[in-house]
């Protein structure tokens, strides 16, 4: 199984800070662990202010993160199976996974505003891509109250946050 040595490759991305426009970007940032997957980051943050620091409320105005699976997930579920394994079975421990993730997630998948993301947690857990994480609030959120807005459930995720979440695409 890969560990931290194998990190394959990393990107601090590129920076970009408007001091005018008191905004920044941050773009690519991402890194790889072979066997296991890589992360892509983007983010663009409003009201950057070095000399006001955290008191100049800086904001997220939109967020992405990408996973790419390259068998995280089988890795995940054959973890403490027997190594003689077959695909079929393999298949059927997916199953059951997925069956045991809606019903987890089930009471949210009967929220239309939360519905597609529960429908692409679940194809990706069945069929393991990509799964793409997106934040696009309809208002700058003060990055010091993200902690907050998140402790409130999905449904807050998704009305101040603009979460969504799609799969395989």
């Amino acid at each position: 199984m890969s560990h931290p040595s194998d990190l394959r490759r990393g990107s601090l991305g590129n920076v970009h800070w408007d001091a005018d426009k008191k905004t920044a970007s941050l773009h690519d940032v991402a890194f790889s662990i072979a066997e296991l997957g890589s992360l892509q980051f983007n983010a663009e943050l409003v009201n950057v202010d070095p000399a006001a620091g955290i008191a100049g409320m800086p904001g997220l105005s939109k967020a992405t993160l990408r996973y790419q699976d390259a068998s995280l997930i089988n890795r995940l579920l054959a973890a403490g199976a027997d190594e003689r394994l077959k695909a079929v079975q393999l298949q059927q421990m997916r199953e059951a996974y997925v069956a045991n993730l809606l019903a987890t997630l089930g009471p949210l998948a009967s929220d239309p505003k939360l519905a597609d993301s529960v429908k692409a947690i679940a194809e990706f857990a069945k069929r393991p891509k990509n799964l793409t994480i997106t934040l696009a609030p309809p208002a700058p959120v003060p990055l010091a109250t993200m902690k907050d807005v998140a402790a409130q459930g999905p449904r807050v995720l998704v009305d101040t946050l603009g979460l969504a979440i799609t799969a395989n695409q």
